[in-house]
């Protein structure tokens, strides 16, 4: 707690220098979400007016947290700002550290409030005690980028890959990406016409990545859909059984298919534990809270087109761009990865390149990191009662080589599989 009160009290009461140091303050590596609320304020300010006014942060957080909440932790700031070591830059880079390193929180936090009492009570001096704080820590520190080198990088790489794939299980889905899985820090865009398997893929992807990952935690952004309607979607993957017969009452089961439900009903509900919605109305901050209160490490966007820009304008595509650019800081910040679905005009035959597929957006070429686009042989919609074959053809891959995937789309238990040969 001391570690994160020090980083907000530095942020309110030492702005100037501060702003130096803005990169590497992440609100999602805040255990506390006040805390870590007040630090987002804040970063959104200066994002906005280039300055950091701690009396209007204070202010906004009210907004958003609580007057109760927001004197607690002013008040908080304010007693561990009287300690004079909190003022130098110095322990506020070890404090940082901490925040960003949760597994040495706790003991530079203990730390940096014995170095403070014992300043206040004069048994040391600023001088001694920073000597103290960088002996004690071994040199530790937050590093800038420029303080970065190909040795340091080298010599890290493995440990920095280790944790930042995530694999579904999906055979013919983890192959498509370098490595054999798509990675945390990467934003996906896929799009396809109405009816082309969007959001079930999206759905099948994500059941696959929760019951690989027994740590990992998702966020939906649903736009269209009710919870109900997803969760009846993902009865029907999880079972491999048509919605249709899903949807009849159990006296017309057989047994065989009674215990099937049963069985993957558990599964859901286990899975489900680590999947939150969030309904509309849905903006870039609505996501950004909800993956750093969560700590989540995987997002889907269901769609692009149905979240509400940061700033009003009279473009529309200027609205959908300002969202993707959105989208993509919070997938680098937050460190996860996002699968975003995007619309496509009906009919639009003209999808074999980026430009033509995402013609909403200019900047899904340069912000994204890839992007699919779903291609059918009928224009038609598909409907809950048909199999339809669907190519998922990659159009970049900014990470790796070009591949695509040829599948059938299960349209009655909402999954695909993949086709082979002919």
């Amino acid at each position: 707690a001391t570690a994160e009160t020090s980083v907000v009290a530095f942020l309110l009461f030492k702005t100037d220098e501060a702003v130096r140091y803005l990169s590497l303050i992440d609100p999602s590596h805040f255990r506390n979400h006040y805390r870590a609320k007040i630090v987002r304020v804040a970063l959104q300010h200066y994002r906005r007016d280039g300055v950091i006014t701690p009396e209007l942060v204070i202010e906004e957080s009210r907004e958003w947290i609580g007057d109760e909440q927001v004197d607690r932790y002013w008040s908080e700031a304010t007693e561990v700002w009287s300690f004079g070591i909190f003022k130098c830059v110095t322990s506020f880079r070890i404090a940082l550290d901490a925040v960003r390193n949760r597994a040495m929180k706790a003991g530079v936090s203990d730390l940096l409030k014995t170095v403070g009492r014992e300043l206040e009570s004069g048994d040391i001096d600023l001088d001694q005690a920073r000597g103290r704080l960088q002996e004690l820590t071994g040199g530790q520190s937050v590093r800038h980028d420029s303080d970065e080198t190909l040795a340091n990088v080298i010599d890290r790489i493995d440990d920095d890959d280790e944790g930042q794939k995530i694999p579904t299980g999906i055979g013919w889905w983890d192959r498509l990406f370098h490595g054999g899985a798509m990675e945390r820090g990467h934003i996906m865009v896929v799009a396809a016409p109405p009816g082309g398997g969007k959001s079930a893929l999206a759905l099948q992807v994500t059941l696959g990545v929760l019951t690989k990952d027994e740590e990992s935690v998702g966020i939906w952004a649903m736009g269209e859909m009710t919870p109900k309607q997803l969760a009846r979607r993902s009865l029907a993957c999880v079972s491999g059984m048509p919605l249709s017969l899903l949807e009849r009452g159990e006296d017309s089961l057989s047994g065989a298919q009674l215990d099937r439900k049963q069985r993957s009903l558990n599964t859901i509900r286990e899975v489900g534990k680590r999947l939150r919605f969030i309904q509309p109305p849905i903006t870039p901050q609505t996501i950004e809270d909800a993956i750093a209160q969560h700590g989540a490490t995987w997002l889907v966007v269901d769609y692009l087109q149905l979240v509400r820009p940061v700033r009003a304008s009279s473009s529309r595509r200027e609205e959908v761009d300002q969202v993707v650019r959105e989208l993509a800081r919070i997938t680098k910040q937050h460190n996860i990865a996002a699968f975003v679905i995007s619309n496509m005009p009906k009919g639009d035959g003209s999808r074999r390149d980026i430009f033509s597929a995402f013609k909403e957006s200019s900047e899904i070429e340069y912000c994204a990191d890839l992007a699919f686009v779903g291609e059918r042989e009928e224009e038609s919609e598909i409907g809950q009662l048909e199999d339809a074959e669907i190519t998922w053809r990659m159009l970049k891959n900014r990470h790796g080589p070009i591949r695509n995937a040829r599948t059938l789309f299960q349209a009655p238990s909402q999954r695909f599989v993949e086709i082979i040969g002919g």
